[in-house]
């Protein structure tokens, strides 16, 4: 294969996406969209149920911890089952491109993709903390080994590895690439900012007009901004994929 070229890279990362846009789109929209919109509109509808509560405070500053428990709950809630929908989004993205499936559905996504979220989110929290860690020694520490890991998300669920195990295989196929791989990222980075600020700033136009619409608007904005989300998220996926096995086939031929 010879050397990872960035071109290459870029160039196949859109021909992929442009190709199979419509499977991306109708898939997530299933496994993101949906649920994030429907939690949405359900957080809407208690701060709504709470109002009458919270301008009662001013008057009577006790009925704050008869207000504040169910709010609290409330918030707690609608974060996990985020985090949770934008695991599942992660992966079934990156299961998506392994498969290479076109008749692929959400359901056999959602399938797929139900064994991986707690070590995803194991994953994810054990390099938050490390990296926080490291931060707090020195900022060069943590930039590095934040390149190390850079594929610690791909590994896991291209090779079905814990998460542990797979912040250790993404460091042993950086070394000797961490310019690489700092650099690639990095400008593909810039790349993806250019394209989200774009299609931000129109759908943000439009769902700022919307969302003077009573009721319906502030649905209509939330539902345009997770659409947002799953247009661009799928790029930057598919290029760390295509960047993982580019570089693993390098290796091996080097061996």
């Amino acid at each position: 294969m010879g050397d990872v070229n960035l071109g290459d890279l870029i160039s196949e990362t859109f021909n992929y996406y442009t190709k199979n846009f419509m499977m991306f789109f109708k898939n997530l929209t299933m496994l993101y969209v949906v649920p994030m919109t429907i939690l949405q509109v359900l957080m809407m509808l208690v701060f709504v149920s709470l109002m009458p509560q919270l301008e009662a405070i001013s008057d009577n500053p006790e009925l704050i911890f008869s207000v504040g428990i169910p709010g609290v709950l409330a918030f707690l809630v609608a974060i996990v089952v985020s985090i949770v929908t934008n695991l599942v989004m992660t992966i079934a993205t990156i299961k998506i491109v392994i498969k290479n499936d076109k008749n692929i559905g959400w359901k056999e996504l959602w399938q797929d993709s139900k064994k991986y979220i707690m070590p995803m989110l194991g994953l994810t929290l054990l390099m938050m903390l490390a990296i926080m860690g490291l931060t707090l020694l020195l900022i060069i520490p943590a930039l590095i080994f934040g390149v190390f890991w850079a594929f610690a998300t791909t590994i896991l669920v291209y090779e079905d590895k814990k998460a542990f195990e797979s912040m250790k295989a993404s460091k042993r196929l950086v070394e000797g690439n961490w310019w690489r791989v700092l650099g690639y990222t990095f400008l593909f980075a810039l790349i993806l900012m250019g394209i989200s600020f774009g299609l931000g700033f129109f759908i943000g136009i439009f769902g700022f007009l919307i969302a003077l619409i009573p009721i319906v608007g502030p649905i209509i904005q939330n539902i345009l901004g997770n659409l947002l989300t799953i247009i661009i998220a799928p790029l930057s996926l598919i290029f760390m994929v295509r960047f993982y096995e580019k570089l693993k086939e390098s290796k091996t031929q080097k061996v």
